[in-house]
């Protein structure tokens, strides 16, 4: 806004240069050519109405970007949400899996003890029981109430009473596991109805964040064109001006972002943004081993290659991208496996402090912790990272304190 008013007065300072010209270069017998006390309040009351205009009109072109960039933000974050959810349920679904696995094999294993057990009564009472005896102790109750109808035979020895006791233990066995597969089985049903939860709230949340930005379109051509009207210049130069402003709002945004002289930060720069294919810095070779640097180059190399690319939800490739569709696929590039959330790539890497980032290493943002991350990006160095921001933006370098500084940081494994 200062540059707006500044603007004004450098407008206003020309009216009144001419003025001074005027009463100083003019017979007094002209008293009627010289602007009156009237005259020089509405030319003020003009040029002050002029500049509030144009104050006004710029201010509501930068809401109105503000609150898209906002409703961005959130459809991204939905997004995230949605990643979160599908890679719970995607878990839940493997432990069930592996839960009804293990209960019906424990099943198996005490149906096979069972018929252990009642072979081997059988043998041990045949020599002393009559045939239709031995049927009756098998009308139901189950090996148990078998052998306590056999005790009064002495019919049941030592091998028997030990089968039975591995059966009761294979079936207490069988039980708990049916019932733990049970669990695991409603947990992935509940997991099931959350992503599907999630996936419509994201659907929601990328429309509004669409249409917001269509009309954000309409009424920035719209704003344009009265700026333009205000300030007395071409719809184009107007535009010009406009951009110019906005970088130099970025510019400040970022430096008001950045830790205060004295706090820990990442490596500031003021060079220019790199281009796709920045020149990688010299590693360390004590720091990142050989390997390990070929690695990070990989998936550096990978990323940087999508710069351009649409951020589209759940995108994974092979050219939409979310952002932790995008760091998966860098570090895949690169042979690392990660997964397709933000929040499950920062468990399964190292942390470490945001200051001690370095090329490749992943950069998170969260409201407060690991259980709260929503972004993820690449970190290349230098104050730089490389990002699939959030819906209509596409992949792209930038500073990393261009938007909020990261909090969380994390080495790839």
């Amino acid at each position: 806004m200062r540059l707006a008013t500044d603007r004004s007065a450098r407008r206003v300072a020309p009216l009144f240069a001419v003025a001074a010209l005027v009463l100083a270069g003019t017979p007094a017998v002209h008293a009627d050519e010289t602007p009156s006390a009237h005259d020089v309040r509405d030319a003020r009351a003009g040029v002050a109405t002029k500049s509030g205009d144009v104050t006004d009109i710029r201010a509501r072109i930068a809401a109105t970007t503000a609150r898209v960039d906002a409703l961005a933000v959130e459809a991204a974050q939905a997004a995230e949400a949605y990643n979160g959810a599908q890679y719970a349920l995607e878990e839940a679904s493997a432990t069930a899996r592996s839960a009804q696995k293990a209960a019906q094999t424990a099943a198996r294993d005490a149906e096979g003890q069972r018929l252990v057990v009642e072979r081997l009564t059988v043998a041990g009472v045949t020599a002393r029981a009559p045939y239709h005896r031995i049927r009756s102790f098998f009308s139901g109750g189950g090996p148990s109430s078998l052998l306590g109808q056999m005790s009064s035979y002495n019919a049941v020895g030592d091998a028997s009473r030990a089968a039975l006791a591995t059966y009761e233990s294979k079936r207490a066995v069988a039980v708990t596991l049916k019932r733990e597969a049970d669990a695991a089985l409603a947990r992935r049903e509940k997991l099931a109805a959350a992503a599907t939860k999630a996936k419509h709230d994201t659907e929601k949340a990328v429309a509004g964040a669409a249409a917001a930005r269509a009309g954000l379109q309409r009424d920035r051509d719209q704003l344009i064109r009265e700026l333009a009207n205000a300030d007395g210049i071409s719809v184009k130069l107007a535009s010009r001006r406009q951009k110019a402003l906005e970088q130099l709002a970025q510019q400040a945004q970022e430096a008001a972002n950045r830790p205060q002289t004295g706090a820990p930060s990442l490596p500031p720069t003021d060079s220019p943004a790199p281009s796709p294919t920045p020149a990688p810095p010299t590693l360390d070779p004590d720091a990142d081993p050989p390997k390990q640097a070929k690695g990070v180059e990989a998936a550096v190399r990978f990323a940087l290659t999508q710069v351009g690319e649409p951020y589209v939800w759940a995108g994974a490739g092979p050219d939409v991208w979310d952002c932790s569709g995008l760091t998966m696929r860098a570090w895949q590039a690169a042979g690392k496996g990660l997964p397709h959330f933000s929040g499950a790539q920062y468990a399964v890497s190292a942390p470490i402090a945001v200051p001690e980032a370095r090329r490749g290493d992943l950069l998170f943002w969260s409201r407060g912790g690991p259980d709260s991350i929503h972004h993820v990006a690449l970190y290349l160095g230098d104050g730089w990272m490389v990002e699939a921001p959030r819906p209509g933006k596409n992949v792209q370098v930038v500073s990393v304190y261009s938007w909020t500084a990261p909090d969380l940081a994390a080495r790839v494994r």
